[in-house]
């Protein structure tokens, strides 16, 4: 890994990739036991507490990474913002 980034280096393969329609992912454990899934290219994708969540999770990841979040049907859209409404 990566003193900066803590990205596992090309030279370091990562042990086994599982395969979805929307693309391929490898999950590895962190130095502080979290679990984060790569990509092929080695990018993360999502970081999670726990192996099954981050396995749960990254495949729907990878679907709205590529076709966009589609709303349930039932639920509104809500927007969200980042800024704080309060001067500090």
């Amino acid at each position: 890994m990566t003193e900066e980034n803590n990205t596992p280096q090309r030279e370091e393969i990562l042990d086994q990739y599982y395969t979805t329609p929307y693309g391929d992912f490898a999950i590895r454990k962190t130095r502080f036991g979290a679990y984060t899934s790569y990509d092929r290219e080695l990018v993360q994708l999502v970081t999670a507490g726990t192996y099954d969540a981050c396995f749960t999770v990254t495949p729907a990841h990878l679907q709205w990474a590529r076709e966009g979040y589609v709303v349930p049907e039932g639920q509104e859209v809500g927007t969200y913002s980042s800024s704080v409404g309060v001067k500090l």
